[in-house]
């Protein structure tokens, strides 16, 4: 899992590096092509992709109860670490059903137990279902970069 997590770690920083130097982050203003995407924040409030425009942005869709997730979150945490003052921002999208029983508070621990620090996001239905403009996510683990 340690080889794994590392080649991963190594292949995401490269695609996010390269975007930092390229100067995709910041440099050409606020895209307002990005897709409609709003959901609740695990602390609370609600955020928006568009929010985000201008930066370079991850979307990591996981969920508490999937193994693999747990390397990714490593990953994806040194990458918060390295590169946000280059402008990348992560987000995490806890794909956890809606219908789960007390899913904040089992993202939460989740969260707590991986030492995450960049922010996450709790799925809306709509988005579960295939129904935002992000359309279906197919698998998790999956990774979006815009």
């Amino acid at each position: 899992m340690q080889e794994f997590s590392s080649r991963c770690f190594a292949l995401i920083a490269s695609v996010v590096f390269v975007l930092a130097l390229g100067g995709c982050a910041g440099s050409q203003g606020p895209r307002t092509n990005l897709p409609q995407l709003e959901l609740q924040r695990l602390e609370g409030g609600s955020w928006s992709l568009h929010d985000e425009a201008g930066q370079i942005v991850l979307l990591q869709f996981f969920a508490s109860f999937d193994n693999s997730s747990v390397g990714i979150a490593e990953t994806l945490e040194r990458i918060h670490t390295d590169f946000q003052h280059r402008g990348v921002k992560i987000i995490g999208i806890a794909m956890d059903p809606t219908t789960t029983h007390r899913r904040d508070e089992i993202v939460e621990a989740f969260c707590a137990l991986n030492n995450i620090t960049f922010e996450v996001v709790l799925a809306s239905e709509a988005l579960g279902e295939g129904s935002t403009e992000l359309g279906r996510i197919p698998t998790i683990p999956a990774t979006v970069i815009f």
